[in-house]
């Protein structure tokens, strides 16, 4: 056989010896000799699927009808990577998520606002203002059932100004029992508040605030009955506002108020007295009434007053020197 040939017939031999044949009958070309081969032959974790960057794939592609398209899901059109290990053995790899995973932890600073903490309730303060005001009204409005309630108001807790949110709030809560004494004693009591700060008061703030005009006179007056209300209950916020002889009030967190059921009258009393003995301390006479009570509509209270014109006052001698 002449050298030509042999060398021929041994170079075939070696081609054959790599033709393996394919389950999908893909033919591939590589250099100028044709073969097949089977992609999955020998394919693990270690030895990939791999596409030999000088093969040429020569199956003919087939495209899909407009009407086609229109049918599928856009998310099975998608071009996966030749080598996608990790979708090799997760299912839920080709799956496109519905929602963008969002960023790690520690970087996202520019993303989504970080929810804090809710805001913390704090028990609100009692003042030891309001019980003495209430021992000393219920004293004088009602004398005989004074024994039951300093189990409450006791002396000690009266010297010491230790008589907290509990004690108070079941004194209150009794009182409503006893009828229209309720009301005499909150308004007892609102008086005495209003009476004792307004005379606990600076004589140069006294002499300031009587030397005001009326209107002005009347917001100054207003404003100390506001930080009276605060000073019995640290979360009680009063905002008044006047226009020519009438104010309006609204009271916030009434400590008195806050019931658990409704109520069949007003039970925010104590704040009109307040407000019309301060005005009255300071030189005006007012008449007040309550429009809306948070234990009967829930809300805020709103108290109306009018004023009448100009109290006849004890004159201070702090106030007239």
């Amino acid at each position: 056989m002449p050298i030509g040939q042999l060398d021929q017939s041994r170079q075939q031999s070696g081609i054959k010896k790599r033709q393996v044949a394919r389950h999908d009958d893909d033919t591939f070309r590589f250099g100028d000799f044709e073969g097949r081969v089977n992609a999955t032959d020998g394919a693990d974790v270690r030895n990939p699927i791999r596409v030999h960057r000088e093969s040429d794939v020569v199956e003919p592609v087939r495209r899909p009808a407009d009407h086609e398209n229109r049918r599928r899901n856009s998310s099975q059109d998608l071009d996966l990577p030749y080598d996608d290990r990790a979708a090799l053995d997760d299912e839920a790899a080709l799956v496109q998520s519905a929602i963008a995973a969002g960023a790690a932890a520690g970087n996202n600073c520019c993303g989504r606002r970080q929810e804090g903490h809710a805001p913390i309730m704090t028990e609100a303060r009692i003042g030891r203002l309001l019980a003495a005001c209430l021992h000393q009204a219920i004293l004088e409005q009602l004398p005989q059932r004074i024994d039951f309630y300093e189990n409450w108001l006791h002396p000690d807790g009266l010297r010491d100004g230790n008589i907290g949110l509990a004690p108070i709030t079941a004194v209150v809560g009794f009182l409503r029992t006893e009828g229209d004494a309720y009301d005499r004693v909150m308004a007892q009591a609102g008086t005495l508040a209003a009476e004792w700060s307004v005379t606990s008061m600076s004589a140069i703030r006294k002499r300031a605030l009587m030397w005001l005009p009326r209107g002005l006179r009347t917001r100054a007056a207003l404003r100390v009955a506001a930080e009276i209300g605060r000073d019995i209950c640290s979360t009680t916020r009063a905002r008044a506002s006047v226009k020519g002889s009438s104010a309006r009030v609204e009271v916030r967190e009434s400590l008195f108020c806050a019931v658990r059921g409704q109520q069949a009258t007003p039970l925010c009393g104590f704040y009109v007295a307040v407000a019309i003995e301060t005005l009255r301390k300071l030189g005006l006479t007012a008449g007040g009434r309550i429009d809306r009570c948070r234990a009967i509509e829930g809300g805020n209270c709103i108290l109306t007053f009018d004023i009448t014109g100009v109290a006849e006052t004890t004159t201070d001698p702090a106030i007239a020197a």
